[in-house]
């Protein structure tokens, strides 16, 4: 385990919206972090409310840059996606490759006609222009955390995305 120098919340503190004009951080995006209990917070406000969820992602988070308010890296986006139990999600494809790590709950994605079956932990790819849909089968809210390539692909100018036929 690595010692730690700093108190926890530290770079957050002095690297985050408010900064001292003194101290320079070595590294060209300030470290930040996440904490689950803002994200979950989100997801649970947006179930809560009458937004109704995307057809294709259900309640579904890009976890902002906190500098430029882009996606998280310059080449790769991480996502969250929230699936309400009963709500199937429709097919959509895009030109992008997403890795889906399972956070919560289970049930199958259908790729190309083919369902691969998840549950927590488990991981598996959608790889470039696959038709895909999300099936929550369990009896609570399943939760799919995915990093994904659509900022380099976007950057380029040749990102595509559209819905499926069902």
């Amino acid at each position: 385990q690595q010692p730690r120098d700093k108190t926890v919340g530290f770079s957050q503190q002095v690297f985050g919206g408010a900064r001292p004009s003194w101290l320079k951080s070595p590294h060209r995006t300030p470290p930040f972090r996440y904490p689950w209990k803002d994200t979950n917070a989100t997801l649970q406000a947006l179930r809560a409310s009458d937004t109704p969820p995307d057809p294709h992602d259900g309640y579904h988070l890009t976890y902002a840059h906190p500098v430029d308010g882009g996606p998280t890296l310059p080449t790769m986006a991480c996502e969250i996606q929230l699936h309400p139990v009963g709500v199937p999600s429709r097919s959509h494809r895009h030109n992008s490759t997403t890795i889906y790590h399972v956070f919560r709950g289970e049930g199958a994605t259908v790729i190309d006609s083919e369902a691969i079956e998840w549950s927590r932990g488990d991981i598996f790819v959608i790889p470039p222009w696959a038709t895909h849909r999300h099936e929550n089968r369990a009896s609570e809210d399943a939760i799919l955390f995915s990093i994904c390539d659509w900022p380099a692909i976007r950057a380029l100018g040749l990102y595509e995305e559209e819905a499926g036929g069902d």
